[in-house]
């Protein structure tokens, strides 16, 4: 006979408490936190389309989403990065370049906060990473991802901090990896 399983005790990503199967109290899913706050920033930005260089500084969801939980954060810049791969998923036919300017639908707000908050040092996972990567590739204009500069960045600390923690003491597996590394088309 089987004995009956305790309620299993979950960490939160955020904060690496345990919590039951039931949240605390006040707890909100980070995603749906990050789209609550990109609605309510787009909402406030009405019409106005963002002229290059005009600051969202003087919005209050932008205050609340940079004081927002290191996992909302991350939520709304991914949020973002798919709102723009959708409105420039690639059809094949390249619409007027000057249309995305004035297009109301994309949420230029939303994009400058997301630049803002990517300079700062989020808790994105390699996977979160490749998920917002990936798809920008297959945009029409892929210079209009709005985040494609940081998240490279990003991607070229890890590769580093990754180069420095293989830690190859040996001379034997030193020249191994650089075998390995011509292999793979690197210097």
């Amino acid at each position: 006979m089987k004995k009956p399983r305790a309620n299993k005790i979950v960490p939160r990503a955020e904060t690496a408490t345990p919590y039951t199967a039931k949240p605390p109290e006040g707890w909100q899913d980070p995603e749906i936190e990050a789209a609550n706050l990109f609605q309510q920033l787009e909402q406030e930005r009405g019409t106005d389309t963002i002229s290059l260089g005009k600051a969202v500084k003087g919005y209050s969801a932008r205050a609340a989403i940079v004081a927002a939980e290191p996992a909302v954060r991350v939520a709304f810049v991914r949020q973002v990065v798919a709102t723009f791969v959708r409105l420039g998923k690639s059809t094949g036919k390249i619409p007027m370049v000057s249309a995305w300017f004035n297009d109301t639908k994309v949420p230029f707000g939303a994009e400058e906060v997301a630049k803002q908050l990517m300079r700062r040092r989020l808790p994105f996972t390699d996977a979160m990473l490749a998920e917002m990567v990936e798809p920008i590739g297959q945009m029409d204009f892929v210079t209009f991802a709005p985040v494609l500069e940081p998240l490279v960045r990003e991607l070229e600390k890890r590769a580093a901090e990754e180069k420095e923690n293989w830690g190859l003491p040996r001379p034997a597996d030193r020249k191994l990896a650089a075998r390995i590394q011509s292999l793979l088309g690197g210097k």
